[in-house]
C-alpha cells in the first residue's frame, strides 16, 4: 500500500512539474518558470530546450495579444494595467536573457521569443500618470468648495499619478493642497464635569501633559489650542466624570487551633518476665495547647474615568461618544498570632508578613489618570470622522 502511494505522489509531482503537461493544461507561465530554473540548475539537454522554446513562445503570444488589444482599444484606464504589463515582461525577459548570457558561456545558443517594450512601456507610463491626474481633476473644484472626502479622493489619484510620473504637472502641489484640504481639524477642549472632584484640574493637566500636540493620524489633525490660519471642523470635549479614592481599608480575621503535643516523658519501673528483672518503661506526656491566627488584610483602590464627545462645529450635533476607564489597586496581607507556636498546622497557618503604610491619595489616583492617558493617547491615533 504504501509503495502504491509513493508511485503516485511521484507520478503526480512529475505530472505538475512537467512544462509539456502544463502547456497543454494552458499554463504556460508555470511552464516556463520551470523550464527556467532546469536550466539555472540542470544540465541543459535538447528536451529542455524544447521546453524552454515553447513556453517561452506561449507566454509572449499571449501578452503580445494581450497588448495589441488594449492598445487598440483606446480605453485610458486600461494604460495602467498595459504599463503593469510591460513591467512583468520586462521583468522576464531579463532573467531569459541571464539564463542564455550564462548557456552561451557553456558553449550552448538558446534563442527565446522576446517583445520589445521600451517605448511601449513608456508611452503607457504618461498615460497611466494623464489618466490618474484627469481623474483627480474631477474631484478638485468640490475639493476647494470645502468636501473634504472630494479632497482625499483626488489625493488618492494624484498619488496615483505620481506613482507613474513624479512632478507630473505640478502635481506634488496639488497633491499637498488636496491633503490640506481633505484633513479634519480637531480642537481638543477639557472641560468641567458635571460634579466637582479631588484635585480635578491637576489630574486634567496630568492627563494633557504626556500628549504631543497636534496628534496627526491619518486625515485628522488634534489640537490642543486653535491653529492659527486653520478652521476647526470638530469639538472634541473631554472631561472627568469619575475620580475616586477609597478609604484606607483593613479586614480582620481569626483563626483558632488546638492540638496535642509531647510534653515531656516519665520513666517507671516494671517487671520483665524475660529479662526477670524490673526494666524502665518511659511514658511520654502529651499536652493539648491552643494558638489564635489572625490574618489582616489591607486594601485601597482608586479610578478615573473620562468622558469624550465628539461635536460638529457646522451643526452643533454630537457625533461620537466614549468613556476611558483607568483604576490602580493596592493589597497587602500579613498574619501575627497568639498563643503556643506548636498548635500552628495548615488549618491555620501563620504566614509572616508585615503591616504597609497605604499609599497616598495622590499616589493612586495619579496612577489611574495615567492609564487613562495610555488609552486616550491610543484613542487620538484612531479616526474620529
Amino acid at each position: 500500500m504504501k509503495t502504491l502511494y509513493f508511485l503516485l505522489t511521484t507520478i503526480l509531482v512529475y505530472s505538475c512539474a512537467n512544462p509539456q503537461k502544463l502547456l497543454e493544461k494552458g499554463k504556460p507561465d508555470k511552464a516556463l518558470e520551470i523550464s527556467l530554473r532546469r536550466l539555472e540548475r540542470g544540465k541543459p539537454n535538447d528536451k529542455a530546450f524544447e521546453n524552454f522554446r515553447q513556453s517561452a513562445q506561449a507566454v509572449a503570444a499571449r501578452d503580445r495579444r494581450l497588448l495589441n488589444d488594449w492598445v487598440a482599444s483606446s480605453t485610458p484606464e486600461l494604460w495602467p494595467r498595459i504599463f503593469e504589463l510591460t513591467q512583468q515582461i520586462g521583468q522576464r525577459q531579463n532573467r531569459m536573457a541571464a539564463v542564455q548570457e550564462k548557456l552561451k558561456n557553456r558553449g550552448y545558443g538558446l534563442q527565446a521569443d522576446t517583445i520589445p517594450i521600451r517605448f511601449l512601456a513608456e508611452e503607457a507610463r504618461e498615460k497611466s500618470a494623464i489618466y490618474y491626474y484627469a481623474l483627480a481633476q474631477e474631484y478638485v473644484p468640490a475639493a476647494r468648495s470645502g468636501n473634504r472626502p472630494a479632497a482625499r479622493q483626488a489625493y488618492g489619484f494624484l498619488d496615483s499619478c505620481y506613482h507613474y510620473f513624479p512632478g507630473f504637472r505640478q502635481s506634488l502641489a496639488l497633491q499637498q493642497e488636496m491633503r490640506r484640504l481633505g484633513t479634519t481639524h480637531i480642537l481638543l477642549r477639557p472641560a468641567k464635569g458635571p460634579k466637582s472632584y479631588f484635585q480635578e484640574d491637576e489630574m486634567m493637566s496630568r492627563l494633557l501633559s504626556g500628549l504631543n500636540f497636534p496628534v496627526q493620524s491619518g486625515w485628522q489633525a488634534i489640537h490642543l489650542s486653535p491653529p492659527e490660519g486653520q478652521e476647526i471642523h470638530l469639538d472634541l470635549e473631554i472631561y472627568f466624570d469619575l475620580l475616586y479614592v477609597s478609604p484606607d481599608g483593613q479586614d480582620v480575621s481569626t483563626c483558632c487551633a488546638t492540638a496535642e503535643v509531647e510534653n515531656g516523658y516519665t520513666i517507671r519501673k516494671e517487671w520483665s518476665p524475660q529479662d526477670s528483672a524490673y526494666v524502665e518503661v518511659k511514658e511520654i506526656q502529651y499536652l493539648q495547647v491552643s494558638a489564635t491566627v489572625t490574618t489582616t488584610a489591607q486594601y485601597k483602590d482608586a479610578g478615573a474615568r473620562l468622558q469624550l464627545q465628539l461635536i460638529d462645529r457646522a451643526s452643533g450635533q454630537q457625533s461620537f461618544q466614549a468613556q476611558l476607564y483607568g483604576e490602580d489597586s493596592w493589597s497587602n496581607e500579613f498574619t501575627t498570632y497568639s498563643g503556643d507556636y506548636r498548635a500552628l498546622t495548615g488549618q491555620c497557618p501563620s504566614t509572616g508578613g508585615s503591616c504597609w503604610m497605604f499609599p497616598s491619595d495622590w499616589d493612586m489616583l495619579t496612577d489611574a489618570v495615567d492609564e487613562v492617558r495610555w488609552r486616550l493617547r491610543r484613542r487620538l491615533q484612531m479616526a474620529f470622522d
